[in-house]
């Protein structure tokens, strides 16, 4: 894969090992940040993102499509671009640029969401916020094959609670010390105190 393009990289964030590296799993643009060149790949230890699964999705139906972003969130889709999409800057993009596309298409997005009262996707770009409408486009559905090749991943939860350690039986302490497991990437914790299903006190540390 180079500038001349690629296909996505869903394997290497599952189970397949990429160039030169230890762990299989996303990186963070921080530790490698888009170049804009043929860059070289480099070792990488932080691999933070790991999916638990992945998988096209076919036909690529505008109800299929629905039906995985509902089911999935985002998703990955292709589609043919040319000069009309570089030049998107608002409203609803509705000309067909299929033409410019010999082989099939040229450019991989995420669709979000859709607006049935518009007849079109919500589509994410990569460009920055520069581009269309903060980064978005609203493009009516079957435009210039939107929706090729699509699939969609799903990953384990974000969602961790650290486990107690103290204190353990019951507490008679007016100013009871709690303490807790500790999670990779914290950066904060919050304990909260319910009477029922109440919140009453809470506090960060």
């Amino acid at each position: 894969w180079s500038c001349n393009g690629g296909g996505t990289a869903h394997k290497y964030h599952y189970d397949t090992l990429a160039l030169q590296q230890t762990k299989v799993g996303a990186v963070l643009e921080a530790d490698k940040p888009y170049s804009n060149s043929n860059d070289t790949c480099t070792l990488i230890s932080n691999h933070p993102y790991l999916l638990s699964s992945w998988g096209s999705i076919s036909p690529s139906t505008v109800e299929n499509l629905k039906n995985a972003i509902y089911t999935y969130g985002p998703i990955k889709v292709s589609l043919c671009i040319g000069p009309a999409f570089e030049d998107y800057q608002g409203g609803i993009f509705a000309t067909d640029e299929s033409s410019l596309c010999p082989y099939g298409t040229n450019h991989a997005v995420n669709l979000v969401g859709w607006d049935d009262a518009k007849g079109a996707w919500i589509l994410r770009n990569s460009w920055g916020t520069w581009w269309g409408e903060d980064g978005y486009m609203f493009i009516r559905y079957g435009t210039s094959r939107v929706g090729s090749l699509a699939s969609w991943v799903s990953y384990p939860s974000m969602k961790k609670i650290p486990t107690p350690l103290s204190p353990k039986s019951t507490i008679t302490d007016s100013t009871p010390t709690y303490t807790w497991s500790k999670l990779n990437g914290a950066t904060k914790y919050q304990y909260q105190l319910y009477q029922e299903n109440t919140l009453i006190y809470a506090k960060s540390a």
